[in-house]
């Protein structure tokens, strides 16, 4: 059995992580953290909960699941490395200075092991590969990006990804950037959206009631191909969850994604 901690365990994403892992045979889950729990007076919650990550028992847990806010990533990272706990991070806001500090903490022999991801649910990193297999034969792209209207953050991870990674295959082939907006008037500042890698307007949506989703779309003469996922619910992102669990145990160092757990990691 995997002893499975999770930190923002009160949150929505949070509680969907709880179940999961509590349905799956091969999992345990322990305690769950939230810097909310000292406030709150209602103790009907089924499970062991504590504020704060220095208040667990590192001895407990083999993986901890981290979904909770970008203050808090580098203390998460400093704690799992300096405790031996692998780690299994989605927080939204995870910076490249982040992903650097991440490879310096988990990427030594004695280290615990690391998985980071934008996006959990496998068709989301579907889509990103189908973008990245599609930039080089385009001649223009945006992404619009939509989240609910909780999210502190624009533009997701998700969206910043998918833009790195279309630059990333534009490059292999010695391709340029995508063109510079050729915009010359804003009627209102911003209505271009934020320009991501490789050039590309990046737009971000913040209405009650969505999820998560994501259009990617390219355009070329005569046409348009319009890469798109939804999600419907957040028990989306649960598979992609639980496989990054199993997979943290048996895997050496710092995993960007999960394209090497589904066999698309070229």
């Amino acid at each position: 059995m995997i002893k499975v901690g999770i930190s923002g365990a009160l949150g929505k994403m949070g509680q969907e992580i709880i179940r999961a892992v509590r349905a799956d045979a091969d999992l345990e889950f322990v305690i769950g953290i939230d810097s909310t729990a000292a406030k709150i007076n209602d103790r009907s919650f089924d499970f062991d909960l504590v504020s704060d990550l220095t208040l667990i028992d590192p001895k407990d847990i083999d993986v901890l699941v981290d979904f909770t806010t970008a203050s808090a990533i580098k203390s998460t990272m400093d704690f799992c490395s300096n405790n031996s706990i692998n780690l299994v991070m989605g927080t939204s806001g995870v910076t490249a200075d982040d992903l650097k500090t991440a490879e310096r903490l988990f990427s030594n022999e004695d280290s615990p092991n690391a998985v980071i991801a934008s996006n959990f649910a496998i068709g989301a990193v579907l889509m990103m590969n189908f973008a990245k297999f599609a930039a080089p034969y385009f001649e223009n792209a945006e992404i619009i990006e939509y989240h609910h209207n909780q999210k502190i953050d624009a533009p997701s991870g998700t969206a910043v990804t998918t833009a790195e990674r279309m630059d990333i295959a534009r490059k292999k082939l010695k391709l340029d950037s995508f063109p510079t907006d050729r915009t010359q008037k804003h009627v209102l500042e911003g209505s271009r959206g934020g320009v991501g890698a490789a050039n590309i307007p990046i737009h971000s949506v913040r209405v009650q009631g969505v999820v998560a989703n994501q259009d990617v779309i390219l355009g070329a003469q005569g046409q348009t191909l319009i890469i798109k996922h939804e999600t419907i619910d957040r028990s989306a992102f649960m598979p992609g969850v639980i496989l990054a669990i199993k997979k943290v145990m048996q895997t050496n160092g710092l995993t960007i994604g999960l394209e090497k757990f589904l066999g698309i990691d070229y």
